[in-house]
């Protein structure tokens, strides 16, 4: 969020990205420390220079060999020294040509245009002004930049179904193996008409979270609520795809099986949806935590 940064921090990271001149990744997830992201290692001391030492490792990171700059949360108090889990957590950006750190492409077969790496930094030293906000403090600025991830992945989910759905429709008025179209067919037609159902769900979800979220609202509940319904919509609307077009909807130049990794992926990431369950249940519901 670009009013979490100081005029300078925001000059020199953020308006670049938004002109195009850079790109930026965001490193939180660990191998050890996935959806707990509470229970990362990856830590960030003070060094001599008045500035920090990272070192540790972070995982699925997209685009990272590509950006010139990585958001990285880190801990400066390591998690077996707070009270509060959410305590000791701070965000840095840096520079990705800085020494000590690694990058290694992992295998995900995804179509995306970037690619996945895990990330290693051995003793990579930041500048102070490197820091975002106080050091310590950043569990709430770093849960304003998931509920928005939380959005983009909802609309991401809803743009694919709205897709796969349209070329499920057209390829279901053109197919016509008994003498009429197979969208006739109620067995199909339904299925259509329950995925085109559940894409305008989240659709309404989604924006509505976004216009909370625009006007500086708490819009946690209503983000995760539009990424699980947005995910699920699109689960629907590819696999119906998929069945309307049959054997050819597995030629990969029909570009409907391209879609099903990726819309698959979006009910595990950016987080799984178990623990938006598991959020609903407990901070909208009032339910005992469940895990």
């Amino acid at each position: 969020s670009s009013d979490l940064g100081t005029p300078e921090q925001i000059r020199k990271f953020v308006t670049p990205t938004c002109s195009g001149e850079t790109k930026m990744c965001f490193a939180i997830t660990e191998p050890n420390a996935g959806t707990n992201s509470f229970a990362m290692s990856t830590l960030a001391t003070r060094n001599d220079a008045g500035g920090w030492t990272l070192n540790g490792q972070k995982v699925f990171i997209s685009g990272a060999r590509d950006a010139d700059h990585m958001l990285v949360v880190a801990r400066t108090t390591k998690a077996s020294e707070v009270k509060q889990r959410t305590e000791g957590m701070s965000l840095f950006v840096l520079d990705m040509k800085t020494p000590g750190i690694k990058l290694t492409q992992l295998n995900i077969q995804v179509e995306t245009a970037e690619r996945q790496y895990l990330v290693f930094f051995d003793n990579v030293e930041l500048p102070a002004d490197a820091l975002i906000g106080e050091a310590g403090k950043g569990a709430k600025l770093m849960f304003v930049g998931l509920n928005s991830e939380r959005l983009l992945a909802a609309g991401a989910a809803i743009g694919l179904g709205d897709y796969a759905l349209a070329k499920a429709v057209a390829y279901s008025m053109d197919r016509k193996p008994f003498g009429k179209p197979i969208g006739s067919y109620q067995a199909l037609q339904h299925r259509m008409a329950q995925a085109k159902a559940q894409l305008e769900a989240a659709r309404l979800m989604t924006y509505n979270a976004a216009e909370r979220f625009d006007a500086g609202e708490d819009a946690g509940a209503h983000a995760n609520m539009a990424k699980l319904l947005g995910s699920q919509a699109a689960v629907a609307a590819v696999d119906v795809a998929l069945q309307t077009h049959g054997g050819y909807g597995f030629d990969r130049d029909y570009d409907i099986v391209t879609l099903w990794p990726m819309v698959r992926l979006m009910e595990i990431a950016p987080i799984n949806n178990e623990m938006l369950l598991n959020y609903i249940g407990e901070h909208v519901l009032g339910l005992p935590k469940s895990y």
